[in-house]
């Protein structure tokens, strides 16, 4: 039975439960798919718990009203307070803090003990703590923060809490986001104290449950890399897994062995260069062995010639269920936009839960690297 007329299917998918990332190979063809090496690597952050930090004086520093209310009650008022475009708006001070003194203090102090300077004695002040947050866990995020006096709390492009006006610390308001581990969120937390008391405390319960704390494993990022968790080759029945216990973004790169040519290859490469109106999809880039684009005698010949020979041979390609839509259907060839490629990595930066991937893999000719030495047809 002809390779040439068949594809692989690769599929990868996940089994929440074990926390494991399946990879089966199930063959359209009669070869192996025995062997095949496939090498999987994970995303690693390493968190520091460090945010950046802007401290503004607003109200002229004295309490006047005159371009904002004391309290906003909305976050385009908030915005004000930040914006030093505003004459009652002024940058006081910008540098880094540890989220637990950012995101958990009662006063002022705990501020400044930190290496941060506030106007006012903590009166008509603003703060802005910014960080990237990965959570450790895929789900549902509950947050919730309380402060004096006005809050806010955005997540990506996500407005989570919104908590304005003139209060003090101890009354909470609650918000959550659906995230996913391992990914890399814009967090960005803003309180305001017209005067009196002031204070911040941010607190997020994560989806496995338990108590609200401030989760500062999930602050800041110091390093991150990919980390070669290794590769195993399939089986007989093509199925390899690798265990993902910490759920980690991942990528995998798949190299197809090559597949020896027969008899029926040659007569399924003969038919379609002997019937040109066939030629359709993944047939342009497995028959044009000469690689210029075009399908004719001089490709069959080709393969003829240096099947004789034993010097060519065919391999597997890997593509994306996106590009095998685009391919399999079209009536030109398309390898110059979706060359085939028989060693691809696939980067998929969600983890693998209740995520499926699915590469299809034609087998293609692969032509001797001496097949511009053919003797040309007449």
């Amino acid at each position: 039975m002809s390779h040439l007329r068949y594809i692989f299917i690769l599929f990868c998918f996940f089994i929440e439960t074990l926390s494991a990332q399946n990879f089966t190979i199930v063959p359209l063809a009669d070869v192996s798919v025995s062997n095949i090496p496939i090498e999987v690597e994970h995303y690693v952050t390493t968190t520091n718990g460090i945010m950046d930090v802007r401290i503004f004086g607003t109200h002229y520093g004295n309490g006047t009203t005159s371009q904002y209310a004391s309290y906003p009650m909305s976050r385009s008022e908030m915005d004000k307070l930040f914006n030093s475009g505003y004459a009652a708006t002024t940058l006081w001070w910008t540098g880094t803090l540890p989220s637990s003194r950012a995101l958990a203090f009662t006063n002022y102090t705990t501020l400044t003990s930190g290496g941060a300077s506030v106007p006012s004695n903590g009166n008509y002040y603003s703060l802005e703590a910014t960080c990237t947050f990965v959570p450790t866990e895929t789900g549902t995020y509950y947050f919730r923060m309380t402060s004096d006096d006005g809050s806010d709390l955005q997540i990506g492009n996500t407005s989570v809490i919104e908590w304005y006006g003139g209060k003090g610390v101890g009354q909470y308001r609650y918000g959550s986001i659906s995230l996913v581990a391992g990914q890399q969120y814009y967090l960005k937390a803003r309180m305001q104290e017209y005067s009196g008391g002031d204070g911040l405390i941010v607190q997020w319960q994560k989806p496995s449950g338990g108590n609200y704390i401030l989760w500062t494993n999930e602050i800041g990022v110091s390093s991150s890399s990919w980390v070669n968790q290794g590769t195993k080759n399939t089986d007989v029945n093509g199925y390899v897994s690798f265990s993902n216990p910490n759920l980690w973004p991942y990528r995998y790169t798949i190299t197809s062995p090559s597949f020896s040519i027969d008899t029926t290859d040659i007569d399924y490469f003969a038919s379609r260069i002997l019937q040109p109106d066939s030629i359709i999809g993944f047939d342009w880039m497995r028959l044009d062995i000469t690689g210029d684009s075009l399908v004719t005698l001089q490709d069959l010949y080709t393969f003829g010639y240096f099947s004789n020979t034993s010097t060519i041979s065919l391999s597997g390609a890997f593509y994306t269920s996106y590009e095998y839509g685009q391919i399999i259907n079209s009536q030109s060839n398309q390898s110059s936009k979706y060359p085939p490629l028989s060693n691809r990595t696939f980067t998929n930066l969600n983890p693998f839960v209740n995520n499926t991937d699915t590469i299809y893999m034609p087998v293609m000719t692969k032509p001797p690297l001496n097949y511009t030495k053919t003797p040309k047809l007449k």
